[in-house]
């Protein structure tokens, strides 16, 4: 049986392993990985290059500045904490006092612990259907 020569013939096969580490291959895929990431920062270097002469630059203002009428997009309350604190302290004035939500109609408002005073003892209004049961 005549066997043909392999390219790893020279490198001391000992079953499917090779004995030793194939360095140019190693070599070879560090510098291509080297090449790579140089690559890809100067790529990040110019995309930021050309992001930063697009935008205006402005100077920061003290003066809080109110969106032009035609931009749709959200606008970011600075006084936020302050507002939602105003909101809260309204909404628990309209829960716990007696008032009017309509008085032309008769519609009040009560108290809401009133309110739940009164569904314990009186218990839910029966809900009037119109339609049929189902069968």
């Amino acid at each position: 049986m005549n066997q043909q020569p392999t390219a790893h013939d020279d490198l001391n096969v000992s079953g499917h392993e090779l004995d030793h580490v194939y360095v140019p291959g190693i070599v070879w895929t560090t510098v291509g990985l080297v090449l790579l990431v140089v690559l890809a920062l100067a790529l990040m270097y110019g995309m930021l290059s050309v992001l930063n002469r697009s935008l205006p630059v402005s100077e920061p203002t003290s003066q809080v500045r109110l969106p032009p009428a035609q931009v749709s997009a959200p606008w970011l309350n600075p006084d936020q904490p302050r507002e939602l604190q105003i909101l809260r302290q309204r909404e628990a004035e309209l829960l716990g006092h007696y008032g009017w939500v309509d008085q032309q109609q008769g519609i009040a408002r009560i108290p809401i612990e009133r309110a739940m005073t009164i569904l314990t003892e009186q218990g839910l209004p029966a809900a009037s259907s119109t339609k049929e049961p189902p069968q």
